[in-house]
């Protein structure tokens, strides 16, 4: 439940980490859709933008919609939940993996960075 999403990402501490990844499932990992993972992580940060109380807190406005957003590792966790940021209105302004740090004001679509990935062009 919310309460308990809360808690685990810091009620009262608002700068509290967290980290969150995909494992292998000889790792530890449980088997699933690639994208679980990422879009796992979407709902939380979707649920804490829809909290008045949270919002308040960190000093942001509600909602998805124009927020900016730096992804830090571009594979299946990263890639997905930028996706679904994007799909919802963020502005991914910042990609960083192993090899590459993408920046612009503008925003990119995590599918065109993707294929550009894939391809090898970054």
């Amino acid at each position: 439940d919310q309460r308990h999403l809360l808690n685990l990402y810091g009620e009262k501490e608002i700068n509290a980490e967290g980290c969150v990844t995909g494992k292998f499932i000889s790792q530890g990992g449980i088997a699933g859709r690639k994208e679980s993972t990422g879009l796992g992580c979407f709902y939380v940060v979707q649920d804490l933008l829809r909290n008045d109380s949270f919002c308040e807190k960190a000093g942001v406005n509600p909602g998805i919609k124009g927020k900016k957003v730096i992804v830090q590792g571009f594979g299946n966790v990263g890639y997905y939940f930028a996706k679904h940021m994007y799909k919802k209105g963020a502005k991914i302004v910042g990609i960083i993996e192993k090899d590459v740090g993408l920046y612009s004001e503008n925003g990119f679509d995590p599918d065109d960075v993707k294929m550009n990935l894939m391809q090898g062009n970054l």
